[in-house]
């Protein structure tokens, strides 16, 4: 038996890379045999992260070939995953109206091939500690309760999606039985949760520059942040609306904010 760490089973083409036969608009990150592969924003970071919490594995309906070479390229040296499947050990699942359509099967199709747990629990994995990542919701239908769907990654430069689903997946490091926990509308649930535990949550730029000025002053709030409106005939209204149009210098203003909370009680 596995029990002392959560397996977490990640798809691979549009969930951690993007693959093309023909280049984006940028570099490729390298190539596998006729593909052109781009990583999603943050790969690195977020599998180094998974693999201090997680038992770590690769499962992707691709050819185990192209597996095996795309694991090479994106898998940090230090990571032992507990295994990388491909294609041969997944389902083939008849798709009647593909058949009915054009006369034949089609085996090429990786949308045909199913990913079923069973095989997993064969060999000796909890179900119930288990969780599979994979942007393609049919390929995982046989997983309720055990999969989690992030968006599709098509190659695109920057993107936060692999940093909002590490912070998901940390929430569930422990859980005793994962399949028991609601993880449709997962990243809404988690925007909605830091936008709870944030300081700044309900809290407009007319109320933080208003206490600035009540506790600084105008003098001292213009000498800590350098900027126009706060140091020519300064006024809550020109702030705000200078504010409002720059985000570098609204920034400034919310971590002063964020910095003087301990500080308004004490006046």
């Amino acid at each position: 038996m596995h029990d002392d760490k959560i397996l977490l089973i990640l798809d691979l083409d549009e969930t951690l890379i993007y693959a093309s036969e023909r280049p984006l608009d940028r570099p490729a990150d390298f190539c596998v045999f006729d593909y052109y592969v781009y990583k999603r924003p943050h790969l690195e970071a977020f599998l180094r992260t998974c693999n201090r919490h997680f038992a770590l594995a690769v499962w992707s309906s691709a050819d185990d070939a192209y597996v095996e070479a795309v694991v090479k390229h994106i898998v940090p040296p230090e990571i032992r995953l507990a295994f990388v499947w491909g294609r041969s050990r997944c389902t083939h699942c008849f798709d009647a109206a593909a058949f009915e359509a054009g006369g034949h099967a089609n085996h090429y199709d990786h949308y045909n091939y199913l990913k079923v747990l069973k095989k997993v629990k064969r060999r000796g994995y909890s179900l119930n500690r288990v969780l599979i990542v994979d942007d393609t919701p049919g390929k995982a239908r046989r997983n309720y309760g055990n999969v989690i769907y992030p968006k599709e990654y098509l190659g695109e430069a920057a993107g936060e999606e692999l940093t909002h689903l590490l912070s998901y997946l940390l929430q569930l490091k422990d859980a005793e039985n994962v399949r028991t926990l609601e993880k449709r509308n997962w990243r809404n649930k988690l925007m909605s949760d830091k936008q709870i535990n944030n300081p700044l949550h309900g809290v407009t730029l007319e109320t933080i520059v208003t206490q600035l000025v009540t506790y600084y002053g105008w003098p001292q709030l213009g000498a800590r942040i350098d900027i126009r409106c706060f140091n020519e005939n300064p006024s809550i209204k020109s702030s705000l609306t200078f504010l409002r149009k720059t985000p570098w210098a609204r920034k400034k203003v919310e971590d002063l904010y964020l910095e003087s909370l301990s500080k308004f009680d004490k006046k």
